[in-house]
């Protein structure tokens, strides 16, 4: 698997629709036996998973998280970004089959100009552990400027983050090449 990076860092409001964009990137694998897709429980039709605690099953369903507050943690390695402010949910779900989705619409300024962004990633999971496995990622958002739209760099990609539910609270914690330690929050949403 590759590292996660936060792709190219544009000026000013770019940078910050950019690095919202590394919502939640995963380090790499280095198990040379990773499977590249998801296992899945033939019992429970759920994704299997190696903790007896039944991570696989907590992690499932829908997880809120707050723009500002996700590129907040996504930059925090990378100096301030007092002045970039994001509004927007962004969800997370988990689906008991293997597949999950990140999805969701942010705004964004920066001295006085904005731009809407959309995050729609799809791809398959699985967790072993405290490990969260990301694979077959597939990004589909757009960050709409005034002079039209453009392709959106990319948020999930495939790689391996550590997590822990707390109540309905998801803790996702991973590295990136230009990011360095993420810590990032969802809430569980109803």
């Amino acid at each position: 698997m590759r590292h996660f990076s936060a792709k190219k860092a544009a000026v000013g409001l770019g940078a910050g629709i950019f690095t919202l964009g590394i919502l939640a990137g995963c380090s790499s694998s280095t198990d040379p036996n990773a499977s590249s897709s998801p296992s899945v429980d033939a019992g429970t039709g759920s994704p299997a998973s190696s903790d007896s605690g039944g991570t696989a099953a907590s992690i499932q369903g829908k997880w809120r998280g707050d723009a500002d507050e996700l590129l907040d943690a996504n930059t925090a390695n990378l100096g301030s970004t007092e002045e970039i402010e994001c509004i927007g949910p962004i969800f997370l779900t988990f689906e008991p089959n293997g597949d999950f989705t990140q999805d969701g619409t942010a705004t964004c300024s920066v001295g006085g100009r904005s731009v809407n962004a959309t995050i729609e990633t799809a791809g398959k999971y699985r967790t072993d552990g405290n490990q969260l496995i990301i694979t077959e990622a597939e990004n589909d958002g757009r960050i709409i400027i005034p002079t039209g739209d453009v392709a959106f760099p990319g948020s999930w990609s495939e790689g391996t983050a550590t997590y822990e539910i707390s109540g309905d609270t998801l803790t996702i914690h991973f590295t990136g090449e230009t990011v360095g330690a993420v810590t990032q929050k969802y809430q569980r949403a109803v």
